[in-house]
């Protein structure tokens, strides 16, 4: 069993202390006709969307539906404040290919051996 299969979901969270004890609503960022619109993420809604505290738990992901931009705010009676935006993408790995040509080195020369890499997203960075 891969772990996706074990604990599927996504969790975002944001922090704010204040008194009296801040309440929490998470928006998503969408075009609409070619406005940018913020649209409260409503738990009731969908039940796969768990708002808790700051946390915003997305349940069984999908990548048409939940990949975009999220922001939260924070609330009370003092006032509000908005976290910054978060950009919420999806990854993926491909299988590597076993298949191999068959090698043949030198005793004392130094040999490279290729390896394909498998499709893949996002890039992979190397440092």
């Amino acid at each position: 069993l891969s772990r996706r299969q074990i604990v599927n979901d996504v969790s975002l969270l944001t922090i704010a202390q204040g008194w009296p004890t801040p309440t929490y609503e998470w928006y998503k960022e969408v075009y609409i006709n070619d406005t940018l619109q913020e649209v409260k993420v409503e738990p009731l809604n969908d039940s796969r969307l768990t708002v808790s505290g700051g946390q915003l738990i997305i349940h069984r992901p999908d990548q048409t539906k939940d990949k975009g931009t999220y922001f939260c705010t924070a609330r009370n009676n003092f006032g509000k404040i908005r976290s910054k935006s978060i950009s919420l993408a999806f990854g993926f790995i491909g299988e590597f290919i076993l298949r191999r040509s068959n090698e043949i080195g030198n005793e004392n020369w130094g040999k490279a051996i290729k390896c394909d890499a498998p499709h893949h997203y996002p890039d992979v960075r190397y440092y």
